[in-house]
C-alpha cells in the first residue's frame, strides 16, 4: 500500500501540529508513505523506510486562485507519477476528478459553522465573504470528488451537512489525537501560585477567536480584587490577513490591558511544559471545527473553562466549565467559581484526563485513518455506471438487451443504469445484478444534453463509480474514468445542405470530439467508425480508439 499526503497547508497553526503527529504515528506503520510539506515546515528526521517527506515544489503560493491552479494540475501530475494507490487530503481541499481514490479530512474549514456564518461573517469584509463562498464550495465539491470525508466533530460533520447533504453517505466522524507528551502526571504549580490566578488561550488569530473577551475577563477579575493575568499565544502579525479586525489588536494593546495581558507565541514543542505554569486553560472561540488546545489542556490535567458553543460541549462534555458566548462578565464568573472550589477543580481535571486518554489518542485515529485506507483499497467488484439515456429505439437498445446480462453475471462488476424515466418498458427490465436509476426531466433533444452533463456526474460521485460508459459517441465530460463508444461516423451529416439539419450534425460532431477529449479510452464498433468517426481530427484520438466489434446473439445461429 503506497500513499501520497497533500500537507501543504502545513504553515502555522493546527495543521502543522496534525502533520507533525501525522508523520510521527505513521512511520510505525506498514504503509509506504510519501508526505508533500510546504518547504519551511521542520520535517524531523525519522527513522523509518516507510516515510518520505518532500518539500512541496514552490517556494510561495501568490494567492488561492494560484494555489487552487497548482493543486489541480501539477500536483494531479505528481500525484500519477508517485505510483501512489490513496491520495490523502489533509487540509479541506483536494482535487477534483483526482487520479486515484481520495480521502479527505476537513479539520478547519470553520466557514460552514452556522454560529460563524451569524456573528463573524457578516463584520467581515466583502473580499473576505467572497473568500468564505469560494472556500465553503470548494471543500464541499472535493468531499464530492472523495471516495471518504472524514470530519473531526460531529457538528463539523452536521454543519457542512446543511450545504451538503448529498456527502452524508460518505462522510465520516474521526476524532483528531493527541501526543503522549501533554500527559503530565503530577503539576509543579499548585494554585494561584503567589496568589495570582495565570490565565491562557493558546490559538492564532482568526476573527472568530475572540481574544479580547478574555483579556476583558482577566480586567474584570481584578477589578474584583482576584489578581490574575492572561496569556494569549497570538502574535501582532496574525492580525495581519484582517483588516478589519484591526481594532481587536488595538483594543489588546491599549492601556487598560497593559498589566494582565501578554501575547506571545509559545512554540508547540514548548506547550507541553508550558501548560504546568498555568492555572486555567479558557477558549473563548465563537466557532470550531474540534478546538485542538482544548484537548491538550485536559491531556495535561489543566481545568477548562471554554465558550458555551455545541463543539465545545461534544469535545469537553463534563470536564470543563462553560460561559455565555462573547460575555466577559460570565467568563470572570466562572474562573471564580473555579478559583473558591478546590473539589470542582479536582473533579474536571480528572475528568478531563480521562476523556483526552479515551476519547481523543493518536492511536484511535491512526488506527482508524488506516483502516479507510485498507477498505477503500480492498479489492471489490468494478463498479460500472451505464449511460443509456440515448437508447430509445433501433441499435442501441439491442446493444443494451445483449450486453446487460453478460455484464451483470459477471461477479467481479457491479452494474450500475442510467435512463430516463420514459425507457422503463423500451430497457431489459428487472435484470439480477442491475441497479435502475431512472431520472425524472422534461424529455427533449437538448434538455437531455444538457441534464446528462449534470445529473449523471452527480450519480457517478453519488454511487462512487469507477467506470462510466456511455455506448453513444458522446459521453459526461466531468466523471472519473469516461469510456465513450464510436458507433455513428457522425461526419457524414455534413453531406446535408439544410441548415438546421447541418446544425444538428455539427453539434452532435463537437459533442463526440469533446467525449474523446475528455474520456479515459474509447471503442469504435469498426476500423471505418474509428476513421471516419473523428474526422479529420482523427489522427490525435485514434491511439485512444480501440476497435471492438459488436457480436451477434446466439438465437442468430
Amino acid at each position: 500500500m503506497r500513499i501520497i499526503v497533500n500537507a501543504i497547508s502545513a504553515n502555522t497553526g493546527g495543521i502543522v501540529t496534525y502533520t507533525s503527529n501525522l508523520i510521527k504515528s505513521l512511520a510505525d506503520r506498514d504503509i509506504e508513505t510519501i508526505i508533500y510539506v510546504p518547504q519551511q515546515f521542520d520535517a524531523q528526521s525519522i527513522d523509518s523506510p516507510n516515510i518520505k517527506t518532500i518539500p512541496v515544489p514552490v517556494k510561495r503560493f501568490h494567492g488561492p486562485v494560484h494555489r487552487f491552479l497548482w493543486e489541480q494540475i501539477v500536483w494531479r501530475k505528481i500525484i500519477k507519477e508517485s505510483g501512489a494507490d490513496l491520495l490523502f487530503s489533509s487540509a479541506n481541499y483536494g482535487v477534483l476528478f483526482p487520479p486515484v481514490p481520495q480521502i479527505l479530512l476537513v479539520q478547519g474549514e470553520i466557514y460552514l459553522n452556522p454560529v460563524y456564518r451569524e456573528k463573524v461573517l457578516p463584520h467581515l469584509s466583502l473580499t473576505e465573504k467572497v473568500s468564505a463562498f469560494f472556500r465553503r464550495n470548494l471543500m464541499l465539491y472535493s468531499a464530492r470528488h472523495s471516495e471518504f470525508a472524514l470530519f473531526p466533530s460531529q457538528v463539523a460533520l452536521e454543519a457542512a451537512l446543511d450545504y451538503g447533504a448529498d456527502v452524508r453517505e460518505k462522510s465520516r466522524v474521526n476524532y483528531l489525537g493527541v501526543s503522549s507528551s501533554f500527559n503530565l502526571k503530577t503539576r509543579k504549580r499548585g494554585w494561584g501560585g503567589g496568589g495570582h490566578l495565570k490565565l491562557l488561550y493558546v490559538s492564532v488569530y482568526y476573527p472568530h477567536k475572540d481574544p479580547v473577551t478574555l483579556a476583558e475577563a482577566a480586567r474584570v477579575l481584578n477589578q474584583r480584587g482576584i489578581q490574575a493575568s492572561a496569556h494569549i499565544t497570538m502574535e501582532v502579525h496574525d492580525f495581519d490577513p484582517w483588516p478589519t479586525c484591526r481594532h481587536e489588536l488595538d483594543e489588546l494593546l491599549s492601556d487598560k490591558f497593559k498589566e494582565c495581558l501578554k501575547i506571545g507565541r509559545i512554540d508547540h514543542a514548548d506547550l507541553a511544559k508550558a501548560l504546568d505554569e498555568f492555572d486555567v486553560f479558557v477558549f473563548p472561540s465563537m466557532a470550531e471545527t474540534f478546538g485542538f488546545p482544548m484537548v491538550e489542556a485536559m491531556r495535561a490535567g489543566i481545568p477548562l473553562v471554554v465558550s458555551d458553543i455545541p463543539v465545545h460541549r461534544e469535545i469537553c462534555g463534563e470536564s470543563a466549565l462553560y460561559f455565555k458566548l462573547g460575555d466577559p462578565e460570565d467568563l470572570a464568573a466562572r474562573i471564580q467559581e473555579l478559583d473558591s472550589n478546590a473539589e470542582l477543580r479536582d473533579s474536571l481535571i480528572e475528568s478531563g484526563r480521562r476523556r483526552a486518554t479515551e476519547n481523543f489518542t493518536w492511536k484511535n485515529h491512526i488506527d482508524s485513518l488506516h483502516g479507510l485506507f485498507r477498505d477503500v483499497l480492498a479489492v471489490r467488484p468494478l463498479r460500472v455506471l451505464i449511460n443509456a439515456l440515448h437508447a430509445r429505439t433501433g441499435g442501441g437498445v439491442t446493444y443494451l438487451a445483449n450486453m446487460l446480462p453478460l455484464l451483470a453475471s459477471d461477479e467481479n462488476v457491479e452494474v450500475h443504469l442510467c435512463a430516463h424515466e420514459d425507457q422503463v418498458d423500451i430497457l431489459p427490465p428487472n435484470l439480477e445484478g442491475v441497479t435502475y436509476h431512472f431520472l425524472k426531466f422534461k424529455r427533449g433533444f437538448w434538455n437531455v444534453l444538457f441534464r446528462e452533463q449534470i445529473d449523471l456526474p452527480a450519480l457517478a460521485r453519488r454511487i462512487r463509480t469507477d467506470v462510466t460508459f456511455s455506448p453513444a459517441n458522446y459521453s459526461p465530460l466531468f466523471v472519473r474514468n469516461a469510456i465513450v463508444m464510436v458507433r455513428n461516423a457522425v461526419s457524414v451529416g455534413f453531406v446535408e445542405r439544410r441548415p438546421l439539419k447541418l446544425g444538428y450534425w455539427f453539434l452532435l460532431y463537437l459533442a463526440t470530439l469533446l467525449s474523446l477529449v475528455t474520456c479515459r479510452r474509447a471503442i469504435a464498433v469498426s476500423d471505418y467508425a474509428r476513421r471516419v468517426g473523428t474526422g479529420i481530427f482523427g489522427p490525435y484520438f485514434r491511439k485512444r480508439i480501440s476497435v471492438v466489434p459488436h457480436g451477434v446473439n446466439r438465437t442468430f445461429r
